[in-house]
Protein backbone atom coordinates (compact mmCIF):
# COMPACT_ATOMS: atom_id res chain seq x y z
CA UNK A 1 0.00 0.00 0.00
CA UNK A 2 1.40 3.38 -1.23
CA UNK A 3 1.88 5.86 2.12
CA UNK A 4 1.18 9.49 2.17
CA UNK A 5 4.85 9.79 2.00
CA UNK A 6 5.13 8.30 -1.05
CA UNK A 7 2.26 10.67 -2.61
CA UNK A 8 3.91 13.97 -1.19
CA UNK A 9 6.87 12.92 -3.22
CA UNK A 10 4.46 11.51 -6.57
CA UNK A 11 2.68 15.25 -6.58
CA UNK A 12 6.70 17.12 -6.08
CA UNK A 13 8.01 15.57 -8.89
CA UNK A 14 4.85 16.39 -10.91
CA UNK A 15 4.90 19.45 -9.67
CA UNK A 16 8.35 19.74 -11.18
CA UNK A 17 7.85 17.77 -14.97
CA UNK A 18 10.12 15.23 -13.16
CA UNK A 19 7.47 12.52 -12.92
CA UNK A 20 7.45 8.99 -14.33
CA UNK A 21 5.48 6.63 -15.56
CA UNK A 22 5.77 4.24 -12.29
CA UNK A 23 4.71 7.73 -10.49
CA UNK A 24 1.49 8.20 -12.69
CA UNK A 25 0.33 4.42 -12.27
CA UNK A 26 0.94 4.45 -8.28
CA UNK A 27 -0.90 8.23 -7.92
CA UNK A 28 -3.89 6.60 -9.96
CA UNK A 29 -4.25 3.67 -8.25
CA UNK A 30 -4.58 5.97 -4.69
CA UNK A 31 -7.15 7.73 -6.35
CA UNK A 32 -9.30 4.98 -7.37
CA UNK A 33 -8.62 3.06 -3.96
CA UNK A 34 -11.00 3.07 -0.84
CA UNK A 35 -8.74 3.90 1.00
CA UNK A 36 -8.43 8.29 1.97
CA UNK A 37 -5.63 9.81 2.61
CA UNK A 38 -5.24 13.16 3.97
CA UNK A 39 -1.89 15.58 4.60
CA UNK A 40 -0.68 18.61 3.87
CA UNK A 41 1.41 19.76 1.13
CA UNK A 42 3.43 23.13 1.80
CA UNK A 43 0.10 25.00 3.92
CA UNK A 44 -1.95 23.25 1.20
CA UNK A 45 -4.80 20.51 2.79
CA UNK A 46 -4.63 17.56 0.54
CA UNK A 47 -6.68 14.72 0.34
CA UNK A 48 -6.61 11.31 -1.82
CA UNK A 49 -8.90 8.24 -2.21
CA UNK A 50 -11.97 6.76 -1.31
CA UNK A 51 -13.01 7.32 -5.28
CA UNK A 52 -13.79 10.57 -5.01
CA UNK A 53 -10.82 12.08 -6.87
CA UNK A 54 -7.74 14.34 -5.86
CA UNK A 55 -8.54 17.35 -3.38
CA UNK A 56 -5.98 20.39 -3.51
CA UNK A 57 -7.18 22.63 -1.21
CA UNK A 58 -10.36 23.90 -2.15
CA UNK A 59 -10.10 22.41 -5.54
CA UNK A 60 -10.98 18.72 -6.64
CA UNK A 61 -10.27 16.71 -9.84
CA UNK A 62 -12.97 13.94 -10.04
CA UNK A 63 -10.84 12.18 -12.82
CA UNK A 64 -7.34 11.46 -13.56
CA UNK A 65 -6.23 15.09 -15.57
CA UNK A 66 -2.28 15.06 -15.33
CA UNK A 67 -2.35 18.70 -17.01
CA UNK A 68 -4.64 19.89 -14.27
CA UNK A 69 -3.25 18.49 -11.29
CA UNK A 70 0.12 19.63 -12.48
CA UNK A 71 -1.13 23.14 -12.63
CA UNK A 72 -2.64 23.99 -9.60
CA UNK A 73 0.18 22.28 -8.04
CA UNK A 74 2.64 24.81 -9.74
CA UNK A 75 0.20 27.74 -8.75
CA UNK A 76 0.34 26.30 -4.77
CA UNK A 77 3.87 26.69 -4.85
CA UNK A 78 4.44 29.70 -6.84
CA UNK A 79 1.80 31.73 -3.96
CA UNK A 80 3.54 30.35 -1.37
CA UNK A 81 6.51 31.11 -2.70
CA UNK A 82 5.79 34.88 -3.19
CA UNK A 83 4.31 34.92 0.18
CA UNK A 84 7.51 33.54 2.20
CA UNK A 85 8.67 36.67 -0.02
CA UNK A 86 6.84 38.82 1.64
CA UNK A 87 7.41 37.74 4.94
CA UNK A 88 11.17 38.05 4.28
CA UNK A 89 10.87 41.49 3.29
CA UNK A 90 8.89 42.89 6.31
CA UNK A 91 11.16 40.62 8.74
CA UNK A 92 14.17 42.43 7.23
CA UNK A 93 12.36 45.65 7.33
CA UNK A 94 11.62 45.34 11.50
CA UNK A 95 15.02 44.27 12.04
CA UNK A 96 16.52 46.94 10.25
CA UNK A 97 14.28 49.33 12.51
CA UNK A 98 15.39 47.37 16.20
CA UNK A 99 18.69 47.94 14.59
CA UNK A 100 18.39 51.71 14.74
CA UNK A 101 16.86 51.79 17.52
CA UNK A 102 19.66 50.23 19.05
CA UNK A 103 22.43 51.98 17.86
CA UNK A 104 20.71 55.72 18.94
CA UNK A 105 20.78 54.17 22.55
CA UNK A 106 24.15 52.46 22.49
CA UNK A 107 25.02 56.23 21.07
CA UNK A 108 23.00 57.71 23.68
CA UNK A 109 24.53 55.40 26.66
CA UNK A 110 28.00 56.09 25.50
CA UNK A 111 27.44 59.38 25.30
CA UNK A 112 26.19 59.82 29.01
CA UNK A 113 29.31 57.22 30.25
CA UNK A 114 32.10 58.16 28.45
CA UNK A 115 34.89 55.66 29.32
CA UNK A 116 38.52 57.22 30.33
CA UNK A 117 40.91 58.42 27.60
CA UNK A 118 43.20 56.29 27.04
CA UNK A 119 45.97 59.17 25.69
CA UNK A 120 45.84 60.96 29.26
CA UNK A 121 48.75 62.23 29.86
CA UNK A 122 50.40 61.41 33.80
CA UNK A 123 50.25 64.34 35.86
CA UNK A 124 53.72 66.22 37.64
CA UNK A 125 53.99 65.11 41.03
CA UNK A 126 54.69 67.49 43.69
CA UNK A 127 57.70 67.67 45.71
CA UNK A 128 57.73 64.86 48.14
CA UNK A 129 59.62 63.96 50.86
CA UNK A 130 62.02 61.35 49.29
CA UNK A 131 61.57 58.05 50.96
CA UNK A 132 61.51 56.03 48.05
CA UNK A 133 64.94 54.25 48.24
CA UNK A 134 63.85 52.55 51.42
CA UNK A 135 60.46 51.79 50.08
CA UNK A 136 61.53 50.79 46.11
CA UNK A 137 61.62 47.19 47.78
CA UNK A 138 57.97 47.43 48.86
CA UNK A 139 56.56 48.88 45.66
CA UNK A 140 58.23 46.36 43.28
CA UNK A 141 56.58 43.89 45.59
CA UNK A 142 53.26 45.65 45.77
CA UNK A 143 53.25 45.18 41.93
CA UNK A 144 54.57 41.61 41.21
CA UNK A 145 51.20 39.81 41.14
CA UNK A 146 48.90 42.86 41.79
CA UNK A 147 45.74 41.78 40.15
CA UNK A 148 42.81 43.94 39.28
CA UNK A 149 38.96 42.02 38.05
CA UNK A 150 35.38 43.49 38.05
CA UNK A 151 33.13 44.47 35.73
CA UNK A 152 30.78 47.29 34.59
CA UNK A 153 28.52 48.90 32.02
CA UNK A 154 24.96 48.35 31.20
CA UNK A 155 23.41 45.14 30.71
CA UNK A 156 20.12 46.35 29.72
CA UNK A 157 20.75 48.59 26.67
CA UNK A 158 24.06 49.46 26.48
CA UNK A 159 28.02 47.84 26.81
CA UNK A 160 28.69 45.38 29.61
CA UNK A 161 32.51 44.90 30.49
CA UNK A 162 34.35 42.25 32.61
CA UNK A 163 37.89 42.22 33.58
CA UNK A 164 40.82 40.78 35.06
CA UNK A 165 44.29 42.40 34.76
CA UNK A 166 47.31 41.09 37.01
CA UNK A 167 51.19 42.34 37.26
CA UNK A 168 54.36 40.19 36.90
CA UNK A 169 58.09 39.83 36.41
CA UNK A 170 58.43 43.53 38.20
CA UNK A 171 61.96 44.31 38.74
CA UNK A 172 64.10 47.31 39.57
CA UNK A 173 66.63 48.30 37.42
CA UNK A 174 70.37 50.16 38.75
CA UNK A 175 69.80 54.05 39.33
CA UNK A 176 70.83 56.69 37.46
CA UNK A 177 72.81 59.29 39.68
CA UNK A 178 73.38 62.78 38.47
CA UNK A 179 74.69 66.15 39.74
CA UNK A 180 74.58 69.76 38.32
CA UNK A 181 74.40 73.21 39.49
CA UNK A 182 74.03 71.89 43.26
CA UNK A 183 71.07 69.70 42.23
CA UNK A 184 71.34 65.91 42.74
CA UNK A 185 68.67 64.01 40.52
CA UNK A 186 68.45 60.61 40.69
CA UNK A 187 66.10 58.29 38.32
CA UNK A 188 64.88 54.69 39.18
CA UNK A 189 62.91 52.48 36.68
CA UNK A 190 60.72 49.92 37.54
CA UNK A 191 59.90 47.56 34.30
CA UNK A 192 57.34 44.51 34.12
CA UNK A 193 54.88 43.12 32.51
CA UNK A 194 50.90 43.12 32.74
CA UNK A 195 48.47 40.25 31.27
CA UNK A 196 44.62 40.37 31.46
CA UNK A 197 41.35 38.61 30.35
CA UNK A 198 38.56 41.25 29.08
CA UNK A 199 34.58 40.77 27.88
CA UNK A 200 32.24 42.75 26.07
CA UNK A 201 29.04 42.63 25.25
CA UNK A 202 26.44 44.82 23.83
CA UNK A 203 22.70 44.76 24.98
CA UNK A 204 19.75 45.91 23.99
CA UNK A 205 16.23 45.47 25.92
CA UNK A 206 18.40 42.90 28.40
CA UNK A 207 19.28 40.93 25.50
CA UNK A 208 22.77 40.63 24.27
CA UNK A 209 23.07 41.01 20.68
CA UNK A 210 26.62 41.19 19.85
CA UNK A 211 30.40 40.44 21.98
CA UNK A 212 32.62 42.48 19.45
CA UNK A 213 35.72 40.43 21.47
CA UNK A 214 34.87 37.09 21.28
CA UNK A 215 34.65 35.02 25.12
CA UNK A 216 38.13 35.32 25.68
CA UNK A 217 40.34 38.13 24.99
CA UNK A 218 43.77 38.29 26.37
CA UNK A 219 45.59 41.67 25.66
CA UNK A 220 48.91 41.87 27.06
CA UNK A 221 52.16 44.28 27.51
CA UNK A 222 54.36 46.07 28.78
CA UNK A 223 55.03 48.65 31.23
CA UNK A 224 57.57 51.21 32.78
CA UNK A 225 57.63 53.37 35.81
CA UNK A 226 60.48 55.90 35.92
CA UNK A 227 60.66 58.53 38.62
CA UNK A 228 62.80 61.70 39.19
CA UNK A 229 64.29 62.47 42.64
CA UNK A 230 65.78 66.19 42.72
CA UNK A 231 67.73 66.69 45.90
CA UNK A 232 65.99 63.41 47.26
CA UNK A 233 62.14 64.47 46.89
CA UNK A 234 60.29 62.78 44.00
CA UNK A 235 59.55 65.31 41.49
CA UNK A 236 57.88 63.55 38.63
CA UNK A 237 56.34 60.15 37.85
CA UNK A 238 55.80 58.90 34.51
CA UNK A 239 53.98 55.51 33.85
CA UNK A 240 54.23 53.95 30.54
CA UNK A 241 51.72 50.86 29.86
CA UNK A 242 52.62 49.57 26.14
CA UNK A 243 49.38 48.56 24.47
CA UNK A 244 48.06 47.94 20.63
CA UNK A 245 45.80 50.48 18.62
CA UNK A 246 42.87 47.81 19.19
CA UNK A 247 39.82 48.26 21.65
CA UNK A 248 40.17 45.27 23.68
CA UNK A 249 44.27 46.04 23.98
CA UNK A 250 43.55 49.95 24.83
CA UNK A 251 40.48 49.02 27.14
CA UNK A 252 42.92 46.83 29.20
CA UNK A 253 45.90 48.59 29.06
CA UNK A 254 43.80 51.52 31.08
CA UNK A 255 42.83 48.82 33.64
CA UNK A 256 46.59 47.59 34.08
CA UNK A 257 47.48 51.39 34.52
CA UNK A 258 44.72 52.32 37.28
CA UNK A 259 46.12 49.06 38.86
CA UNK A 260 49.49 50.04 38.76
CA UNK A 261 48.85 53.89 40.00
CA UNK A 262 46.82 52.19 42.84
CA UNK A 263 49.53 50.54 43.99
CA UNK A 264 51.94 53.24 43.40
CA UNK A 265 49.99 55.02 45.80
CA UNK A 266 50.11 53.14 48.51
CA UNK A 267 53.78 53.49 48.91
CA UNK A 268 54.42 56.86 47.82
CA UNK A 269 51.08 58.49 48.84
CA UNK A 270 50.41 60.44 45.27
CA UNK A 271 47.92 59.59 42.47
Amino acid sequence: MITTEEIKAILGRIAEDKETPSDLKQLKKAISSNEKMEFQLGETIVNVGKGQGIHIGNQVIQQFDLDTIREILKEKKASQTTRMGFILIVMVLLLGMIYIVYMDQIKEHDQLNPQPSINQTQPKIPKYPNEFPENATLLVTKLNNARLQGEEGDRQTGSFYSYNVWLEDVSLESPHDSTENNRHVQQYTIIGKWSSKVYKEINTFGLRVDTPWGSNKTPYGNFTVKFEMINERVTNIQLDVARHDDSANNYAAEKAKQLIQSKISEVLQVF
